[in-house]
C-alpha cells in the first residue's frame, strides 16, 4: 500500500483550518499527502503563501486566478456561469452539473486524476463529485 491520500477543496487551505489541520495529521501518521485547491479570493492567496511553504504536504491549485493564469480563471468562470444557466434550462445532462456546481470542479476532477491515491477526500460540496 502507498498510503497517499489526495484531499480536494474548492476553497483555499487558508480559508480551511479543518483541511489544513487533517493534512497535517495525516502527514503524522506517515501518509503521503497532496492537496488540491482553488482560487478563491486574493486575501486568502496572502494567507496560503505564508502558510503552505511550511507545510510537509503538497498543495495544488487549480483553476488560476486575477493575477495568476488569467485567461483559465475567465475561462472556467464563464464555463460555471454558462454551465448554470444550462443546468436550469436543461437539467442535469451532458456532464454540466459537475460545471454548475462548482467554477473548478471539473479542473480539481483533472488534477485529482493525474494523482492516484488510496484514498480521496472532499472537503466541501463541489470538490464532492471529484472524490466520490
Amino acid at each position: 500500500m502507498s498510503n497517499k491520500i489526495v484531499l480536494i477543496t474548492s476553497g483555499q487551505p487558508s480559508l480551511n483550518p479543518r483541511l489544513v489541520k487533517e493534512a497535517d495529521t495525516l502527514v503524522s501518521a506517515g501518509f503521503d499527502v497532496t492537496v488540491i485547491y482553488q482560487y478563491w479570493n486574493s486575501w486568502g492567496t496572502k494567507l496560503d503563501e505564508q502558510l503552505l511553504p511550511a507545510k510537509k504536504w503538497k498543495a495544488i491549485r487549480v483553476g488560476g486566478s486575477p493575477q495568476y493564469k488569467k485567461l483559465i480563471y475567465w475561462r472556467s468562470r464563464l464555463q460555471h456561469k454558462v454551465a448554470k444557466v444550462l443546468v436550469k434550462r436543461f437539467g442535469f445532462k451532458f456532464y454540466l452539473a459537475e460545471k454548475a456546481i462548482g467554477r473548478c470542479t471539473f479542473l480539481l476532477l483533472k488534477k485529482a486524476l493525474q494523482h492516484p491515491a488510496d484514498l480521496y477526500i472532499a472537503h466541501n460540496l463541489a470538490a464532492l463529485p471529484v472524490a466520490v
